[in-house]
């Protein structure tokens, strides 16, 4: 899809209505600017969280809690000591 936008004073711009309902973005969403030669790729931030936590849980596929069991090592460090 190729849409166009003006960029008004302030560096200001309106997203195309059809752009917000293609990427599920509403009022208020947070969203990302990703500049890469000279062209930008724009995400919403839930979409992105989204995106981060499907590469984890890929990588960790038990499902188990990674940052507790460094705790409890961090503790038995402390206890060793």
């Amino acid at each position: 899809m190729l849409v166009k936008a003006k960029v008004s004073k302030g560096g200001k711009m309106s997203l195309p209505s059809s752009c917000r309902k293609a990427l599920n973005i509403s009022d208020g969403d947070e969203l990302l600017f990703d500049i890469n030669d000279s062209q930008v790729i724009i995400s919403s931030v839930k979409f992105t969280l989204q995106k981060i936590r499907k590469l984890l849980k890929d990588h960790n596929p038990s499902g188990r809690s990674l940052v507790n069991e460094l705790i409890q090592e961090r503790k038995q460090e402390i206890k060793d000591e």
